[in-house]
């Protein structure tokens, strides 16, 4: 059963077209490393640059992806939300992060790449990652929004 039914007739593309947003990689690696649940705040300090909207929407779009799970709980009057990652999630990270390691090997890019969360990356937030690169170079036409 798939994950989720798709945009397009091509669930590969579907799938190039979420990680291929500008804020999916950096949120998926940080519930990745985590290992424990984070609220919004949490990924809100921890993903460089993303805006709170932004990072709303790439929330939601990879929680309707079947990529991140959100729970919500209640003790009294307070309300806490967790998200973290799927085992889709997890097995696409494993996959991100093939992606990062042939980038360096491929194109020269810094090697530091393959040891940093996107999150906290200096280069992501500048567009100069192994990832961007490697799209712009395969000549797959992903938005990076």
């Amino acid at each position: 059963m798939p994950i989720r039914q798709g945009y397009t007739v091509c669930p590969t593309m579907d799938l190039l077209h979420i990680i291929g947003k500008k804020w999916s990689i950096p949120i998926l690696e940080e519930l990745y490393y985590s290992r424990v649940g984070l609220s919004f705040n949490s990924i809100s300090n921890s993903v460089r640059g993303a805006t709170q909207r932004n990072l709303s929407l790439s929330l939601k779009e990879l929680k309707d992806a079947s990529l991140v799970y959100k729970s919500e709980t209640s003790n009294g009057n307070i309300k806490h939300t967790a998200y973290t990652i799927t085992d889709h999630g997890r097995v696409l990270v494993g996959a991100i992060n093939t992606i990062k390691k042939l980038g360096t090997e491929w194109y020269g890019m810094n090697p530091r790449c393959k040891n940093f969360n996107c999150a906290s990356c200096e280069f992501f937030a500048e567009e100069k990652c192994v990832v961007k690169s490697i799209e712009q170079a395969s000549g797959i036409m992903i938005r990076l929004k």
